[in-house]
């Protein structure tokens, strides 16, 4: 699992993190992308 919130504001990989966490929802979904990550449903929205 990575962490969302601690990760990507500080990373230089941020597109990265973000394109594969785009990815990993239109694979498994907004749900389990958001618990996978660490993160809120909102945010894999957006």
């Amino acid at each position: 699992m990575i962490n969302y919130y601690p990760t990507v504001p500080k990373s230089s990989n941020r597109i990265r993190v973000n394109l594969e966490m785009v990815r990993y929802a239109k694979k498994f979904g907004i749900w389990t992308t958001a618990r996978h990550f660490g993160t809120t449903c909102v945010t894999v929205q957006i």
